[in-house]
């Protein structure tokens, strides 16, 4: 009887694994082997692509240290431009000298008649008029370093984000 339970229990527990295998998904087959030359066209395409990558990268680095210089001078510019009106520009009292020994033309001479027809000094309404000009002439470069400011501020946007490609680039080239 003991012998008979023994046969028992080990017919069903290999029925028990036949089917427990049976439920097992099959053994999906080993990957074929990549093809050689397949492998090494892709590297090279990976490779073109990464020198692609860093060659743009130092180009908008230039551009960007060259926007970057040009910001500055500006930036100069306007902080010069304001100390010297500030202290009295040499234009200025040229162009009140100029306006009383009546030697103006154009644009200025109609702006010293003007002045002067309403009783001013035509020395004093010249050096009103240039300071009104050196006024223009500092907001429009203040303009220009705000617009400037912004297009440089876009370089480096587009600097990071191609720096961040270039570092894919490389990892996915190194990784092959």
């Amino acid at each position: 009887m003991r012998s008979r339970s023994v046969a028992v229990l080990c017919v069903l527990g290999l029925g028990l694994a036949a089917m427990t295998r049976a439920q097992q998904p099959a053994a999906a087959p080993p990957p074929a082997a990549p093809d050689p030359a397949q492998q090494q066209a892709e590297r090279a395409k990976l490779r073109a692509s990464v020198v692609r990558i860093n060659t743009e990268v130092e180009l908008l680095q230039l551009e960007h240290e060259a926007e970057w210089a040009v910001l500055l001078e500006a930036l100069k510019d306007v902080r010069q431009s304001e100390m010297i009106a500030e202290m009295g520009s040499p234009y200025v009292r040229k162009l009140g000298a100029w306006a009383s020994a009546g030697i103006l033309k154009g644009e200025a001479a109609e702006a010293v008649g003007a002045a002067t027809a309403k009783g001013l000094d035509a020395g004093a309404a010249g050096q009103q008029y240039a300071k009104g000009v050196e006024r223009r002439r500092i907001d429009a470069t203040r303009q220009y370093v705000e617009r400037k400011k912004k297009e440089l501020a876009r370089h480096a946007a587009e600097l990071t984000e191609k720096r961040l490609e270039y570092a894919e680039a490389e990892k996915k080239y190194n990784g092959s």
